[in-house]
């Protein structure tokens, strides 16, 4: 039992590491844009923020992504934004 329980463990670990990868602007020329993605009522502090676009960029399948936006509005502790999902270019030999 105490065997199935470490896997199970080692696996929902393992499975967190291949979250979306955030992307800067200096990169975007290795990258095509895939599709669009968006984030709103997010609470807590900015990290929180870029988490939950790498999950929905995960949720479209990406692997990297490009914040378009973000900001607060009034409730500073509620985060919006906006990305890019993108797919890494091939390259060419």
């Amino acid at each position: 039992m105490k065997k199935a329980i470490l896997l199970l463990s080692l696996l929902v670990l393992t499975g967190s590491s291949f979250a979306a990868t955030q992307v800067q602007r200096a990169e975007l020329g290795n990258y095509s844009i895939k599709d669009r993605i968006s984030i709103s009522g997010v609470r807590g502090g900015k990290s929180h923020a870029v988490n939950a676009m790498s999950h929905e960029a995960d949720k479209k399948g990406a692997g990297y992504f490009f914040i378009t936006s973000l900001s607060t509005g009034g409730d500073s502790s509620q985060w919006r934004g906006t990305a890019i999902t993108l797919e890494k270019n091939e390259v060419s030999k």
